[in-house]
């Protein structure tokens, strides 16, 4: 489930005013949508790469009807551009300055709706302004290409998405829980555009001590790219209930600069380094305590390793699966410490994960039933 890897999309207005049924009533509203979209920090980006950002977003915006699925990118003179073949329509950007199509960056539409003859509709940072996803914001080093076929980040941009899992873990604590995780639409986080999903997870510990905790997690992305996730930040809940107090703490969490994931980019035996910097502020409430516990503020800056390390076959009591394995370390924490993760291939949800320290017994999380979409995988 790479919860923090859903892709976030804005209108691509006027390149579908005439599919929107165009007219000077429409114009204004979309012009004005086009003018006042929030805008990321600008970074330096190659005119392919921007391109193909441009191509993505719109494949992904509340009109992707127009271009459906995602198809290669091709190359025509000074062009990149994807064909979709269900609707006729052909979408292509300017990478190289033309006589006759004009600047770098500009944006062109032909067939279908829009006409036999190539019509330009604006340039590009008209309707995103590109990141930096070469391993800059966060994106770190390592291997990484096209999508691997472990994760469906599409879904992830998806509204009304849900996936419901419930699990057990064993080791030194025992207990159960369950996660709620949906899309719940597109949003603007901090002047940037992004997809706001929902996550909520309710654990019980039954040993050593009973424990109760319930987590509440809003996180704010945007797929960038056909294997990279470009995240933003978070706010967050959690209440833990233990031995008689309640503590209830809210966070605001903003990654500086974004951070780009390819986590869906790595590999079959790739390694994936990423680093990424957390502003945070936090509030906390106890219960029971009259001494009021002042906010807090931090900068937390994680660096992870990750390997795409085998294909295996997995049974937990959900049932049996066909995953890819990854192995993950984070820096600082206790040499030799490690998290196993199985994720269902082609769906990206996690079915198992074996957190490990070096001489303590491992922590063992398995599903023991997972839904998408109302329906049992």
């Amino acid at each position: 489930m790479q919860q923090p890897k859903i892709a976030a999309l804005t209108l691509l207005a006027t390149a579908l005013l005439a599919a929107c049924g165009g007219g000077d009533t429409a114009a204004p509203t979309l012009s004005a949508s086009v003018a006042s979209a929030p805008r990321e920090q600008a970074q330096a980006v190659t005119p392919e790469d921007a391109a193909r950002q441009l191509l993505d977003f719109a494949e992904g915006s509340v009109f992707k009807t127009y271009f459906p699925g995602h198809p290669d990118t091709q190359t025509f003179g000074p062009f990149r551009f994807r064909y979709y073949p269900t609707t006729g329509v052909y979408l292509g950007v300017v990478v190289a300055a033309d006589a006759t199509y004009g600047p770098v960056g500009a944006v062109y539409v032909m067939g279908g709706s829009f006409g036999a003859a190539p019509t330009k509709v604006g340039m590009l940072t008209d309707f995103i302004t590109p990141i930096d996803s070469s391993g800059g914001g966060g994106g770190g080093g390592g291997t990484t290409g096209a999508n691997n076929g472990c994760f469906d980040l599409a879904t992830m941009d998806t509204p009304g998405t849900r996936l419901i899992v419930d699990y057990r873990y064993s080791g030194p604590s025992t207990g159960s829980g369950t996660w709620d995780w949906s899309v719940v639409g597109l949003t603007t986080f901090e002047g940037n555009s992004a997809y706001e999903t929902l996550f909520k997870s309710t654990t019980s510990v039954t040993s050593p001590a009973s424990t109760t905790a319930t987590v509440e997690v809003r996180n704010y992305a945007r797929r960038t790219g056909d294997a990279e996730v470009t995240n933003y930040g978070n706010s967050s809940s959690v209440a833990v209930d233990y031995s008689g107090y309640a503590a209830t703490t809210t966070t605001k969490g903003v990654y500086t600069p974004p951070w780009v994931s390819k986590l869906a980019g790595i590999p079959l035996g790739g390694t994936l380094t990423e680093t990424w910097t957390l502003a945070s502020t936090s509030t906390t409430v106890v219960t029971g305590i009259p001494i009021p516990v002042p906010p807090t503020t931090s900068t937390s800056t994680t660096t992870t390793t990750s390997i795409y390390a085998a294909n295996d076959t997995v049974t937990v009591p959900a049932g049996t699966y066909s995953t890819c394995r990854y192995e993950s370390t984070v820096a600082g924490t206790p040499a030799g410490a490690s998290v196993t993760t199985w994720y269902i291939r082609g769906k990206g949800m996690p079915v198992k994960s074996v957190t490990r320290f070096p001489g303590s017994v491992d922590s063992v999380l398995e599903a023991t039933s997972i839904t998408l979409n109302g329906s049992r995988l």
